[in-house]
């Protein structure tokens, strides 16, 4: 039986991927495994750089030795202009980050989200230590929006569709191994939710399941606050029916000889004529009509109005 996903660095090629590979083949031969390949799919992370600085004698300097002054880099001490560059992270480089300092000053919550929020999997990404402030706001955010005076018992419409959509975005992006976006959802949800005007506790469950694979530690906080008996890892994942997540209306975008002159949120599913006529009744675009004679009429439905006129 082969693995489902192998994960690694392009740098471990040689002495995991292949050596692995090689043992596989092997075992096949002798007729002790079933399939050619020991991982059904192959993703490779992309490392994290820092900038690294070079004095005239090509020795490194450490950052804290650093300053910058109009793009340039210059030694703290000796005032000597330095070279910079971006270099994979190594303790011989003097751009090292050590987990510990970051942790003691930001939370280790902070530092897990900031690391798969940087970007991509598969890209290489280039720290910024003042970056993780970001993470960690949103964190407080978090803890505040569940330690809230308007967590309420009872569930509106509008909180539970936000709810389900969060859960229905971050689990096809963990899914697909998208977790910046999934994080990006995560704060894309806190700031409509937090407009409400009670947060209702079943939806903040949701939430707090969703933040846990990236936040575990304040997940299990906020699920202690919350009141739930059974324990956050084994509770029922919240399931999405997604025709509840359907919108009831859409966004027309109406142009004249092709370019944008309006946009209208109607129902879905409106006629040619019904949009047609709401686009005459805004002002923005009635001023590229008057006078002139639609010669044709581009509709697609829930998307699109272009008159062509002469």
């Amino acid at each position: 039986m082969s693995v489902d996903l192998y994960v690694g660095g392009v740098e471990h090629a040689v002495l995991h991927l292949l050596y692995s590979r090689f043992w596989h083949k092997v075992l096949y031969d002798c007729g002790l495994v079933s399939t050619l390949e020991p991982f059904k799919s192959l993703r490779n992370q992309g490392i994290i750089v820092a900038r690294s600085y070079l004095d005239a004698n090509n020795a490194y300097v450490s950052p804290d030795d650093v300053t910058e002054k109009n793009g340039k880099y210059f030694h703290k001490t000796t005032g000597a202009e330095l070279k910079s560059q971006i270099d994979k992270m190594s303790k011989s480089k003097l751009n090292g980050i050590s987990p510990d300092e970051i942790i003691e000053e930001f939370g280790a919550d902070s530092l897990r989200m900031y690391e798969m929020f940087m970007g991509p999997l598969e890209k290489e990404k280039i720290w910024n230590t003042e970056a993780v402030t970001g993470c960690k706001r949103f964190l407080t955010r978090f803890y505040d929006m569940v330690h809230s005076e308007k967590v309420s018992d009872e569930t509106s419409d509008a909180a539970l569709k936000l709810g389900l959509k969060l859960v229905s975005g971050v689990t096809s992006d963990i899914e697909n191994l998208q977790f910046n976006t999934a994080i990006a959802k995560m704060m894309e949800f806190i700031n409509e939710f937090t407009k409400l005007e009670s947060y209702p506790k079943t939806v903040l469950m949701m939430a707090t399941q969703c933040l846990m694979p990236f936040a575990p530690h304040l997940a299990e906080d906020a699920w202690e606050v919350l009141g739930v008996n059974e324990p956050l890892s084994s509770y029922p994942y919240p399931e999405v029916d997604e025709k509840l997540l359907e919108e009831a209306t859409t966004t027309y975008v109406v142009q004249v000889n092709g370019k944008l002159r309006g946009r209208f949120e109607l129902p879905k599913d409106q006629t040619e004529a019904v949009v047609f006529a709401a686009a005459k009744s805004n002002p923005l675009v009635l001023k590229h009509l008057e006078g002139r004679q639609v010669l044709r009429v581009v509709f697609v439905p829930n998307r699109l109005l272009n008159l062509v006129v002469e």
